[in-house]
Protein backbone atom coordinates (compact mmCIF):
# COMPACT_ATOMS: atom_id res chain seq x y z
CA UNK A 1 0.00 0.00 0.00
CA UNK A 2 1.49 3.34 -1.00
CA UNK A 3 0.18 6.84 0.69
CA UNK A 4 0.55 9.97 -1.22
CA UNK A 5 2.67 12.46 1.07
CA UNK A 6 -0.54 14.98 0.63
CA UNK A 7 -2.83 13.26 2.87
CA UNK A 8 0.24 12.50 5.27
CA UNK A 9 1.17 16.57 5.20
CA UNK A 10 -3.08 16.92 6.05
CA UNK A 11 -1.78 15.97 9.39
CA UNK A 12 -2.25 18.44 12.26
CA UNK A 13 0.73 19.65 14.51
CA UNK A 14 -0.56 17.55 17.43
CA UNK A 15 -1.44 15.02 14.96
CA UNK A 16 2.82 15.16 14.11
CA UNK A 17 3.92 15.31 17.52
CA UNK A 18 1.78 11.85 18.48
CA UNK A 19 2.99 10.15 14.87
CA UNK A 20 7.32 11.34 16.28
CA UNK A 21 6.31 9.94 19.51
CA UNK A 22 4.44 6.76 18.26
CA UNK A 23 7.50 6.05 16.07
CA UNK A 24 10.08 6.43 18.72
CA UNK A 25 7.98 3.21 20.37
CA UNK A 26 6.10 5.11 23.15
CA UNK A 27 2.86 3.38 24.34
CA UNK A 28 -0.43 5.73 24.33
CA UNK A 29 -0.13 6.19 27.94
CA UNK A 30 3.49 7.54 27.73
CA UNK A 31 1.95 9.67 24.91
CA UNK A 32 -0.52 11.07 26.99
CA UNK A 33 2.03 11.63 29.68
CA UNK A 34 4.34 13.48 27.43
CA UNK A 35 2.09 15.77 25.82
CA UNK A 36 0.06 16.76 28.79
CA UNK A 37 -3.11 14.78 27.57
CA UNK A 38 -5.79 12.15 27.93
CA UNK A 39 -4.64 8.49 26.66
CA UNK A 40 -8.61 9.33 25.12
CA UNK A 41 -7.50 11.62 22.83
CA UNK A 42 -3.56 10.07 22.15
CA UNK A 43 -5.99 7.24 20.65
CA UNK A 44 -8.08 9.84 18.91
CA UNK A 45 -5.10 10.98 17.40
CA UNK A 46 -4.36 7.80 15.93
CA UNK A 47 -7.44 6.68 14.67
CA UNK A 48 -7.85 10.70 12.53
CA UNK A 49 -4.36 9.68 11.40
CA UNK A 50 -4.85 6.22 10.29
CA UNK A 51 -8.26 7.94 8.18
CA UNK A 52 -6.66 10.43 6.75
CA UNK A 53 -4.00 8.27 5.45
CA UNK A 54 -6.10 6.15 4.32
CA UNK A 55 -4.17 3.30 5.98
CA UNK A 56 -4.98 0.08 7.84
CA UNK A 57 -3.13 0.34 10.99
CA UNK A 58 -0.07 3.31 12.74
CA UNK A 59 2.61 0.67 11.35
CA UNK A 60 1.73 1.94 7.88
CA UNK A 61 1.48 5.33 8.99
CA UNK A 62 4.74 5.67 10.59
CA UNK A 63 6.10 3.97 7.71
CA UNK A 64 5.24 6.25 5.00
CA UNK A 65 5.75 9.10 6.80
CA UNK A 66 9.56 8.08 7.51
CA UNK A 67 9.58 7.59 3.84
CA UNK A 68 8.27 11.01 2.43
CA UNK A 69 10.98 12.12 5.14
CA UNK A 70 8.47 13.95 7.51
CA UNK A 71 9.41 12.07 10.29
Amino acid sequence: MTIAKEKLLNFTKKEMDVLGLVKEGLSTREIASVLAMSEDTVESYRRNMIKKAGAQNMVVVVYAAQSCGLI
